[in-house]
Formats: structure tokens, sequence, C-alpha cells
């Protein structure tokens, strides 16, 4: 939040909006940010939503052509679910095909599943309105799982 043209400010310990904190009782503040870089945009945004509206105690640094927030802002950065699948445990069980040392991490073992373990994310809906779930806990409660 600056145009470059003004030196770094820093508000003094016995200004005003140097807050006191309730923790310690003595003048600190939480408006230190001073690793994050902003547009003159966003510097207002986050000073009237996240401090109510008081200064920042530091302002300077310019950096062009990059912003902390508006730059990480969809649609810039975007994530989409996709491939999702789901399995109960018992399924999960009877399709481990194999248990192996992790590569790169011979001290960790992961499980080898089947493929035909895992249902498509479409499926899900008819589990629920089935209440497919009711037989698998009855059978939770009957039967326990042997660990490997």
């Amino acid at each position: 939040m600056t145009d470059g043209s003004a030196s770094p400010q820093l508000l003094a310990p016995d200004h005003p909006y140097w807050e006191k904190c309730a923790r310690h009782r003595n003048k600190q503040t939480s408006r230190f940010v001073a690793h994050l870089f902003l547009c003159d945009a966003c510097a207002q945004r986050l000073k009237r939503e996240c401090f109510n509206d008081r200064p920042p105690i530091f302002e300077g640094l310019a950096v062009e052509g990059f912003c902390g927030l508006c730059n990480y802002a969809p649609p810039t950065r975007h994530s989409v679910a996709a491939g999702m699948w789901w399995t109960d445990c018992f399924t999960l069980h009877e399709h481990l095909r194999t248990i192996r040392a992790r590569r790169g991490e011979e001290d960790k073992s992961a499980g080898y599943y089947s493929p035909q373990a895992f249902r498509t994310i479409g499926s899900f809906r008819n589990e629920l309105f089935t209440r497919g779930y009711v037989t698998l806990q009855k059978r939770l409660k009957k039967q326990t799982l042997p660990l490997r």
C-alpha cells in the first residue's frame, strides 16, 4: 500500500493506533504483516475487513506486478475434484493384493489393492438412498477386521 514515493514509516509505540496486548498488558500490535506484499486495492481491503480500518504499522517495500492476495484468488488458482471414488472397509480388505515397503520409505508399509475395491462416486448416492450403510453397520458390530 504505497505509491513508491513515500519512505517506509513505522508507528511509534506511543502512537494511539499502537495496540495494547491483552495477555501481556504491554503495548504490542497485531497489524504487522511485513511478509505480505499487496496491491493497493487489496491493502485497503485488508485494512477495512481485518483491521477495522486502522492503518498498518508499516508501509513500504513496493513490489511491481505481484499481490499476495489477488494473485491467488480464482480464477488464477482453480481446483476441481475429479475421479473420486468410495469403498467400505470390508470391500477394501477383501481386495488387498499385497503389502510392501513404500518406495523411498522402506520403514513404512503400503497396501496395494485391486481396482475392483473402489466404486464410482456416482454409486454413492444410491448407497445413501437405499441405506446400504445400515448393512455395513450391522456387519461391523458382528465381525471385526483382521489387521496386518
